[in-house]
């Protein structure tokens, strides 16, 4: 499992960009929550799609909220944009 890590960090840049245009074609113009997004992966694959996400975040490519405690979290586009 520690290989698969570094494997997925090698192209941790490659993989945020990526992640970026599922968004866009997932939410082109509103709100998606990242239930969504990682539908159907397993836990390891989940995990590193809340990484990618958070990276996306942190770079204001994308927003990030939660309505209630323990509720969905919602991924959107600043602005609305799409």
């Amino acid at each position: 499992m520690l290989q698969e890590i570094d494997d997925f960090m090698v192209d941790i840049e490659e993989r945020i960009e990526e992640m970026f245009h599922r968004i866009l074609s997932l939410a082109p113009q509103g709100k998606i929550p990242l239930s969504d997004i990682d539908d159907g992966l397993s836990r390891l694959e989940s995990i590193r799609v809340f990484i990618l996400v958070l990276f996306l975040a942190c770079r204001g490519k994308i927003q990030l909220w939660q309505e209630e405690e323990l509720g969905d979290i919602w991924v959107s586009l600043p602005g609305g944009r799409g």
